[in-house]
């Protein structure tokens, strides 16, 4: 991205600089207790995502 425009990484924006480069990173995992206890003993889902500027 050159500021809010969207451009193409092979070209150079104003001022001679290289676009920005965002790289999106997504993780799904699901936590089991190792014992049942109360509202810990069901197994949950967790999400991650991340959003990360390249220079």
């Amino acid at each position: 991205m050159c500021g809010s425009t969207m451009a193409d990484p092979s070209i150079l924006c104003d001022g001679l600089k290289a676009p920005s480069v965002f790289v999106e990173i997504q993780a799904t995992a699901t936590w089991s207790p190792p014992f049942g206890f109360d509202v810990f003993s069901f197994s949950r889902e967790l999400r991650h995502q991340q959003v990360i500027r390249v220079r």
